[in-house]
C-alpha cells in the first residue's frame, strides 16, 4: 500500500515536472526568437497580435521583420529574401512563431 501510494506521488511529481519542462523549452525559445527579432532591422512599429516575417536579406547579409510575407508581393518576392519564419508580437514584449 504504501509503495502504491509513493508510486502515485512520483508519477503525479514526474507528469508536473513534464509539464514545467515544456513550458520553460517554450519561454526558452521565445527569448532566443526576440532576441533575434530585436536585433534584427525592421522600419515599423510592431502592434501586439500582428502577425509579420522574419527574413534573411542575403545580399546584406542581415535579418529583416517584415510586414509582407513569400506569398504577399504582386510582381514575386525578391530574389535576395530568405523567409525564416512566420511570427507574432505578444503584448508582453516578446515574440513567438506561428
Amino acid at each position: 500500500m504504501a509503495i502504491q501510494q509513493a508510486q502515485k506521488e512520483f508519477e503525479n511529481l514526474k507528469q508536473i515536472a513534464d509539464v514545467i519542462n515544456k513550458q520553460a523549452v517554450q519561454i526558452k525559445d521565445r527569448l532566443d526568437l526576440t532576441k533575434l527579432i530585436y536585433q534584427a532591422e525592421y522600419n515599423f512599429t510592431p502592434v501586439a497580435g500582428n502577425t509579420y516575417w522574419l527574413a534573411e536579406e542575403s545580399n546584406k547579409m542581415i535579418i529583416t521583420l517584415l510586414v509582407l510575407g513569400p506569398n504577399d508581393w504582386s510582381a514575386g518576392c525578391p530574389q535576395n529574401y530568405k523567409y525564416i519564419a512566420n511570427v507574432r508580437f505578444l503584448s508582453n514584449g516578446l515574440w513567438e512563431k506561428v
